[in-house]
């Protein structure tokens, strides 16, 4: 029974066995926190907020080296083609040069350098705002 006793004693934490502490009235209306703590607190969160909204400005500013699939530059998606869950066919056209690249899980690969760059019908490729309308567009007609 005493090694139970005993067991269950120093379970109990260290901060229970020790003096009450005094608190004073403005510790007690904060909820046991001093002022200092509070300062610290929102001084670290406003130093959290500032970095993030520098990190934004820096992204804004430099850019952040990715373009949207099918951005303009010089290099863009033409046509993407998915071959499997995770895998898939992507025509891509970096200057006047085309690629054929296959993605999958384990990296990228070039397939194949077109010697002579496709033409894409006006319905194919674009931005997928230009798919989108055009798909909703053959939706409304069927």
């Amino acid at each position: 029974m005493r090694v139970l006793a005993s067991l269950c004693l120093s379970l109990l934490p260290v901060s229970l066995w020790a003096e009450p502490e005094t608190v004073t009235p403005t510790a007690r209306a904060v909820g046991g926190v001093g002022a200092t703590q509070m300062l610290q607190v929102g001084l670290s969160l406003l130093l959290i907020l500032v970095l993030i909204g520098a990190m934004a400005w820096l992204l804004r500013r430099f850019g952040s080296g990715v373009q949207a699939l099918g951005g303009a530059g010089p290099m863009r998606v033409l046509a993407s083609l998915s071959i499997g869950a995770r895998e898939r066919l992507l025509l891509v056209q970096i200057g006047e040069e085309q690629l054929l690249l296959g993605v999958s899980p384990a990296g990228i690969r070039t397939l194949h350098t077109l010697a002579e760059p496709l033409e894409l019908a006006p319905g194919e490729g674009g931005s997928f705002a230009e798919r989108l309308a055009a798909a909703l567009n053959r939706k409304g007609e069927s």
